[in-house]
């Protein structure tokens, strides 16, 4: 018999300007601590982007979104909090991602 598994889920959205009220769903957390099991997936699609009028680069959001990517996967060179654990790791990661800061240029 299969067992149940509880699994957490956080979605990424990107908030191109706030007094606009829009977001964009770019991404997924999905997270189950009895596997220690992980995973950030995100797709932005670069027409889309250039259709916000956001004032952040594409490529900088990219290299954001990648980042969490690797705090994700547990990627030492990201900093200590990869070595916290699974659980600590999801909450960095959601509640961060949440706003996803981006360097304006």
């Amino acid at each position: 018999m299969q067992e149940d598994k509880l699994y957490h889920y956080a979605v990424i959205r990107l908030v191109p300007r706030i007094e606009r009220e829009e977001f964009f769903n770019v991404g997924l957390i999905v997270f189950c601590k009895r596997d220690c099991y992980i995973r950030f997936e995100y797709h932005l699609c670069p027409e889309k982007f250039r259709l916000m009028h956001s004032e952040a680069a594409y490529e900088d959001v990219i290299e954001n979104l990648e980042t969490h990517k690797q705090i994700a996967q547990g990627n030492p060179k990201c900093g200590p909090h990869c070595a916290t654990g699974y659980s600590r790791t999801l909450t960095l990661i959601a509640s961060s991602a949440w706003a996803l800061p981006i360097k304006l240029t």
